[in-house]
């Protein structure tokens, strides 16, 4: 599968951890005060200012790496969510970590877990509006993917169905590519022609970002040739399997060597193992 970073995600990333670096230092400066105001005991070595900046700089060296998913259109709260809470564990053991170093304020009080926790609450918040903000721009016609399907198999009707029932996710399905126009597909879907006009279609059409193929091995050659085409053309290619068995599976891809598998997941629980187990391996790669 050919893949390549949407031409938003660098800008919406840098924008995001932007205004998430001046979050964390507002909502320290906000936080001190009102356990100030609350009679709580913070014993600071240095002043306000500098521990922010302290604050400041550390929170995007340790999350500009781990990328920002709340602009992606298939992204869910979960997944966000979780994300925050890697990018706030790390920056919760790298500023300890740097301001018991340089001595700037006390740990061993519960103010500095607190900040943390209310930290996380106010990223989470800003990055679930941000991509509200984000999908009803899509909705109202903004910022659209355009996708065509080649192959009519149960498979590729499925497909238009998820990318259009949504309007939010921002997608747009210009028609399907057949040996023949299909009754069964989609009434909304256009048949543009046969698999072998692709190219001349994509030529045509520079606007297509994305190509979802269901067709079956024994057309290999044709499906090489869009693959080559797609390469070179900056568009995502996607395989969607021709077996309709697989819609209802969960199910990761692998690769064995050279060959391409696919394997079921084994339910939700090991999947939160799992996420669980990827954010401490990050941590300790970290600091290893």
């Amino acid at each position: 599968m050919y893949k390549h970073n949407d031409r938003l995600d660098n800008p919406i990333k840098t924008l995001v951890i932007l205004c998430e670096t001046c979050l964390c230092g507002t909502v320290f400066y906000l936080f001190y005060h009102m356990s100030i105001f609350a009679g709580k005991e913070v014993v600071l070595h240095t002043s306000i200012p500098k521990i922010m900046i302290i604050l400041m700089l550390c929170y995007p060296a340790c999350s500009f790496t781990r990328g920002v998913i709340l602009h992606h259109r298939k992204s869910n709260p979960y997944r966000i969510i979780l994300r925050t809470f890697g990018n706030i564990v790390f920056f919760g053991i790298m500023s300890v970590i740097l301001l018991r170093i340089g001595n700037y304020m006390e740990l061993n009080t519960m103010f500095y877990p607190t900040y943390l926790s209310v930290t996380f609450l106010t990223f989470c918040t800003f990055r679930l509006v941000t991509r509200g903000i984000i999908r009803g721009i899509r909705t109202r016609g903004g910022n659209l993917r355009f996708v065509i399907l080649v192959g009519s198999a149960e498979n590729n009707a499925r497909l238009y169905h998820e990318l259009t029932d949504d309007p939010s996710m921002g997608f747009r399905v210009e028609g399907y590519f057949d040996d023949a126009p299909n009754p069964h597909f989609p009434k909304g879907c256009r048949y543009l022609g046969t698999p072998q006009s692709v190219n001349n279609y994509l030529n045509s059409h520079q606007n297509i970002h994305y190509l979802f193929c269901s067709m079956p091995s024994q057309q290999s050659d044709t499906i090489a040739k869009l693959i080559d085409y797609c390469e070179n053309h900056i568009v995502h290619f996607y395989s969607a399997p021709t077996s309709p068995s697989y819609a209802s599976r969960d199910i990761d891809f692998y690769t064995m060597g050279n060959v391409p598998c696919l394997s079921l997941r084994t339910g939700q629980k090991n999947r939160l193992h799992s996420n669980f187990l990827q954010q401490l391996q990050h941590i300790l790669f970290f600091f290893w």
